[in-house]
């Protein structure tokens, strides 16, 4: 089950936002019925039946307001999730290095960035001077990002070949 749909289940069972339902279900590393016991402990959930309709007007709720620290706490947490789900991201999409059409290596998008942070100039001269010699890159994983970047790389590859080669072409025409 997608993402999607385990929002859109969690949202039927709780009658919360897609936000909420999200949030939740992020939190919770994906797991539903984690996610819906969370959502209950918070009291975020709105079981079927606990809906009643009165004509007696109610107090308006009023919330604490939350502390500076309270509310730095919810922005770190809140990065912390989308560094989280970034690192999962580039852990699931692979870069590859190929030579002569056969895949030489394989690793993470995530140990790439690491080492073109850490290894800034030398890996990124390392990268283009290895185009000279024939290396060619791709990157799958997401199929959608995969298309526009491996596209990108084809054309500066190619681009290498016309410098090294010098074709020009114009003169195939």
């Amino acid at each position: 089950m997608d993402h999607f749909e385990l929002v859109e289940k969690l949202r039927e069972r709780t009658n919360v936002s897609y936000e909420e339902a999200k949030a939740a279900l992020e939190v919770n590393d994906w797991d539903l019925l984690d996610a819906l016991v969370y959502l209950e402990s918070r009291g975020n959930a709105k079981r079927e039946g606990d809906a009643s309709y009165t004509t007696k007007q109610r107090e308006p709720v009023r919330h604490k307001p939350l502390s500076d620290k309270e509310q730095a706490k919810g922005y770190v947490q809140r990065i912390w999730m989308f560094l989280k789900s970034l690192i999962d991201k580039g852990n699931k999409t692979m870069f590859q290095l190929y030579y002569n059409s056969k895949k030489m290596v394989e690793i993470p998008v995530t140990a790439l960035v690491v080492l073109l942070v850490v290894f800034f100039p030398w890996s990124v001269i390392l990268l283009i001077v290895a185009m000279f010699f024939g290396v060619r890159y791709k990157v799958y994983g997401n199929a959608d990002q995969g298309k526009n970047v491996n596209a990108w790389m084809d054309k500066a590859a190619d681009v290498v070949e016309n410098i090294k080669y010098g074709n020009d072409n114009s003169e195939s025409n």
